[in-house]
């Protein structure tokens, strides 16, 4: 904005909250976090590039993540997972209940979100509806797979209807990357989750 364009953000501060709301929300569904945000205090480069995009000057790069459901039973996908993605531990509970199903053949596109503070399962689930995903334990196996992730603890809660169960409690899919360690795990529902967790829905894409 030059001096001689005046915008009526500087003096409204419910309308800048309103924007800035968005950027964050957009920000934290792309995987960022308030480091990301801050980050932009003192980058003019980047600043520069979301003013040329916003007036439709700039270019706009697609780096959508998406991902696919092979069209394979359940074994095999998990046999698959541990090949590619050298993982050193699989909870039995992937088998015993059979937690990878459905969406076989379906891509999906990958979204990301880190909160940075504790949660519920229920905030997550809301936090995903919003954008039109879900938590998805076949979708995330086939993420894992890919192996497109670095070092973290990545969680995807799924809706009550793709939960398992041993009986007493209900859990979702997790995988712990640290170091040479690439676990495959299954954590209960009823915990918040920590601030350091990362978590991963999926909103599927039209064949």
């Amino acid at each position: 904005m030059s001096r001689k364009n005046k915008s009526e953000f500087l003096s409204s501060l419910g309308t800048c909250f309103e924007v800035w709301k968005a950027v964050v929300d957009a920000v934290l569904a792309a995987g960022g976090s308030d480091e990301h945000l801050r980050a932009l205090k003192g980058d003019k480069a980047k600043l520069a590039a979301i003013g040329a995009i916003v007036v439709g000057k700039g270019e706009t790069v697609s780096n959508v993540e998406t991902v696919t459901v092979p069209d394979l039973p359940a074994e095999a996908m998990l046999a698959a997972a541990e090949e590619a993605a050298g993982l050193t531990y699989v909870n039995p509970g992937y088998r015993d209940w059979n937690v990878v199903r459905g969406g076989r053949g379906r891509t999906y596109e990958v979204l990301k979100w880190n909160p940075g503070r504790r949660v519920s399962s229920d905030e997550v689930r809301e936090h995903f509806r919003f954008l039109g995903a879900k938590g998805d334990a076949a979708a995330f196996v086939a993420w894992v797979k890919e192996g497109r992730h670095s070092d973290g603890w990545y969680v995807s809660v799924p809706e009550d209807a793709g939960c398992f169960c041993d009986a007493h409690d209900l859990y979702a899919p997790n995988f712990n990357r640290n170091g040479s360690s690439r676990e495959l795990n299954l954590d209960r529902l009823s915990d918040d989750w920590n601030d350091g967790s990362c978590f991963v829905g999926f909103r599927e894409l039209p064949a």
